[in-house]
């Protein structure tokens, strides 16, 4: 009886743990209701990002110049074709995903003591990526 009771605890656990580690990033929203994503910091997460692509019509992803390596801990903020700021967060991975209302936007990257900018025409159902890169090592 109590070996019953203990494999089917240890099965509940293991069902729970699947569940809890299944999605490795959460789909957040901004104040708008705009759904956002940021990661990228384990193969896992990058794996999983890149299967949620189609939901989005944003990526930025941010790296190193010379290695290539990829940064966390940049400040990115995006503005608008109206000068509203939309978004602005230091992402704790290197990757962003959004899903912005179709027009032109400003992005903006800041790592140390540099920061870079694109324009970036944002569509309805493409995927507009938007790279940068830091002249750190």
């Amino acid at each position: 009886m109590l070996k019953r009771v203990l494999s089917r605890f240890l099965l509940a656990m293991l069902c729970i743990s699947w569940a809890v580690s299944a999605r490795a990033v959460d789909i957040q929203k901004l104040d708008d209701g705009t759904p956002y994503l940021v990661g990228g910091v384990t193969k896992d997460e990058r794996k999983e990002l890149e299967s949620l692509r189609s939901m989005f019509n944003m990526w930025v992803q941010t790296a190193a110049l010379q290695s290539g390596s990829y940064l966390s801990d940049v400040n990115v903020t995006v503005i608008d074709s109206q000068g509203k700021t939309v978004f602005d967060q230091k992402l704790d991975g290197p990757w962003l995903m959004a899903k912005l209302p179709v027009g032109r936007y400003r992005v903006n990257a800041s790592y140390e003591t540099q920061t870079l900018h694109r324009d970036v025409k944002v569509l309805a159902q493409k995927m507009e990526p938007v790279y940068f890169h830091f002249n750190v090592p």
